[in-house]
């Protein structure tokens, strides 16, 4: 998908959004979707390495976002 940024210039984006259940990740995931930008949430858990490189090399976004939860006893951690 193109979306249009900046004033009216297309942008080949792609967003690869960490933090699905977290308040500012399913937000971020919202205004994408308000804006036309293809995005996708990752599948990969962000204390296994591999898999977030998995999830990069597979989907390959052009920005990634890190919304985890900053509390260790946050149920909501991916």
């Amino acid at each position: 998908m193109v979306a249009t940024v900046n004033g009216g210039h297309s942008a080949g984006l792609k967003f690869l959004i960490y933090g699905k259940t977290a308040w500012i990740g399913g937000l971020r995931g919202k205004l994408c979707t308000e804006q036309g930008i293809t995005y996708e949430y990752g599948k990969g858990r962000s204390e296994n390495r591999s898999s977030i490189e998995q999830d990069i090399s597979t989907l390959m976004p052009t920005h990634v976002f890190n919304r985890l939860s900053s509390r260790f006893n946050d149920s909501t951690y991916v």
